[in-house]
């Protein structure tokens, strides 16, 4: 009886470090968006856990179930006059630590496709995921492109923020869900982050879906 009890203990501990490796791992992909697949709506149909900003021209935001990425649900902003309008997610984060900052687009804009602000030219893509870094004390840090783990990873242009943009060969595909993706090496003094998806300027209309927050 002693024997299979040391025997039934020896088990457990091998099949705890069996599993321990792989739970870990697994929290690695865990994504921090509560509702980053854009399916919970409140009492008056506005995406719960995001804010909307209605910047400009006749812009217009909804959560519909005429495109989706996964599930049922996507959001569109759309507009046919100099529309320019985001939804934003705010949250925490760990200073010092990795994050990886990703969503699903798909778009059908007629135009225009110069931009309208002539001294940023890609403004005229129409397409596009912002962030904006703040510290303890709620005061913006300006950006800095050494933050980026891997710069090749997509399209940035780093000013005060980062503009996450789409790549120019995927400009044009109204078909296939494309993705705007950045992982980040955060600095120890950025303890808050904001995350606007635009359309900005674009006649017709932009959809988000899968927006995902995951720490590396």
């Amino acid at each position: 009886m002693e024997n299979n009890i040391r025997i039934s203990v020896v088990l457990v501990i091998i099949c705890f470090a069996l599993l321990s490796p792989c739970v870990l791992v697994g929290a690695e992909g865990i994504n921090l968006v509560e509702n980053g697949d854009f399916e919970l709506v409140d009492a008056e149909g506005k995406l719960v856990g995001f804010d909307y900003w209605l910047a400009e021209g006749d812009v217009a935001i909804s959560v519909v179930d005429t495109a989706a990425r996964s599930g049922q649900r996507s959001v569109q902003i759309s507009g046919s006059s100099t529309p320019r309008g985001c939804i934003t997610y705010r949250t925490d984060i760990q200073g010092g630590s990795k994050y990886r900052i990703q969503v699903w687009y798909l778009y059908d804009i007629d135009g225009p496709w110069e931009s309208p602000k002539g001294n940023v030219p890609w403004m005229g893509h129409h397409v596009m995921m912002r962030l904006m870094a703040y510290g303890e004390d709620g005061k913006k840090i300006k950006w800095d492109e050494n933050w980026l783990a891997d710069p090749d990873e997509g399209w940035f242009d780093v000013r005060d923020n980062i503009h996450v943009l789409p790549a120019p060969w995927e400009l044009g595909n109204t078909e296939e869900w494309s993705s705007l993706v950045v992982t980040v090496n955060f600095p120890e003094n950025v303890k808050r982050i904001e995350v606007n998806l635009f359309n900005w300027y674009g006649e017709g209309a932009v959809y988000f879906d899968d927006f995902s927050l995951t720490q590396l």
